[in-house]
């Protein structure tokens, strides 16, 4: 019969020519489990991802992540390591109860490696806060103010909304207002110039609750309408039973409509939308009438321009008397109008004779 003492020399003896070593538990290799979560507020029943390292460990080696109940630690899921570095992954939902839990991870002990216990995580689950947001008007004039209205859920009566400006990534707060019993808020905005401005509403996180914010909304802000200017300054004289084409014209070419008092002339008439007189000049007229402006943005403006309507006249002089050689020459052409009298381009009188304004002709020849 083999002795207890004999028969641990024997297998000892069998170790060494197999080549075999061994190791006191002690020896087993220690490793570290790091852990960490994607956000220690969630609100209730939400998703988090809890993420971490799991040291001197193959790739595959199970990690558990477990939640404190009482005084025990349960299990809530079960992953492998991803990569030769320990690198593990795993996503849970939290409870639905606002309150705060606790949790670790850990892997189990194995022949060679010892066990390993990760920190623990305090998660602060809360109850979701919602809050909806309103912008009214949309559109306002410069100086003019909006409104940004909505409702938090669940309500606290007093608790703080605080109204922010958003523009790209830079955020200013406004102003803030309380929320009434049923958790409605309002508050007046005053867009600082004229452009696109984006605001929105935002409750901080308080016990039990987490933080919200609202939708954005955006204001456009129109700048402060400028008063139209007529540029015309005169008409040009119609002819009877002549076509007639003018047209009013504004500083910039601003948009709007047109209007006269009194009616024009017979014949002649004002596109509203363009500001083109024209048609068939009528009977002979001269008269003085305000043309009216009305812009687009509800600013008018006005001038007084004159309008005549002429008949054409008619040079009633056909010929001209003859004289001699260092004669004096006066004659006075006649025309069926009164006006101003000049040569044609391109053309003059014998040396020594000239034209007035008036028709005379004088001179010596």
């Amino acid at each position: 019969m083999v002795t207890p003492r004999r028969f641990s020399l024997v297998f000892l003896v069998l170790a060494g020519l197999l080549g075999l070593t061994v190791s006191p538990a002690s020896a087993a290799t220690a490793r570290t489990l790091s852990i960490k979560v994607s956000s220690t507020t969630p609100s209730t029943s939400a998703t988090v991802t809890f993420s971490g390292t799991l040291s001197k460990s193959p790739r595959g080696t199970t990690v558990k992540v477990a939640r404190k109940s009482g005084t025990r630690w349960v299990t809530v899921k079960s992953t492998r390591t991803t990569t030769t570095k320990g690198a593990y992954k795993v996503a849970l939902k939290v409870p639905s109860s606002a309150a705060r839990h606790t949790y670790r991870a850990t892997a189990a002990r194995t022949s060679r490696l010892k066990a390993a216990t990760s920190r623990t995580l305090v998660l602060d689950v809360r109850r979701k806060v919602g809050i909806t947001s309103t912008l009214s008007p949309t559109t306002v004039a410069a100086g003019s103010t909006t409104v940004l209205s909505g409702t938090v859920s669940p309500a606290s009566v007093g608790t703080a909304v605080t109204i922010q400006r958003v523009a790209g990534s830079t955020v200013t707060t406004i102003t803030t207002t309380t929320q009434k019993s049923t958790g409605s808020y309002s508050a007046t905005i005053t867009p600082p110039s004229a452009g696109t401005f984006t605001y929105r509403a935002s409750t901080a996180a308080r016990t039990g609750y987490t933080a919200a914010v609202s939708p954005s909304r955006s204001v456009t802000v129109q700048p402060v309408p400028v008063a139209p200017v007529i540029s015309t300054t005169s008409l040009p004289a119609g002819v009877v039973n002549q076509p007639y084409d003018a047209t009013l014209a504004t500083v910039g070419g601003q948009p709007g409509t047109w209007s006269v008092s009194p009616a024009l002339p017979g014949g002649l008439s004002l596109n509203g939308s363009s500001g083109r007189l024209s048609g068939t000049a009528g009977p002979a007229s001269t008269g003085r009438y305000t043309f009216t402006f009305r812009h687009a943005n509800g600013l008018v403006t006005s001038r007084a321009l004159v309008l005549g309507v002429y008949v054409r006249p008619q040079i009633t002089t056909s010929s001209l008397p003859v004289t001699s050689p260092g004669s004096t020459y006066p004659f006075q052409l006649q025309a069926s109008e009164a006006g101003t009298w000049k040569l044609i381009d391109g053309t003059a009188l014998p040396a020594g004779v000239t034209m007035s304004p008036a028709g005379l002709l004088s001179g010596t020849v």
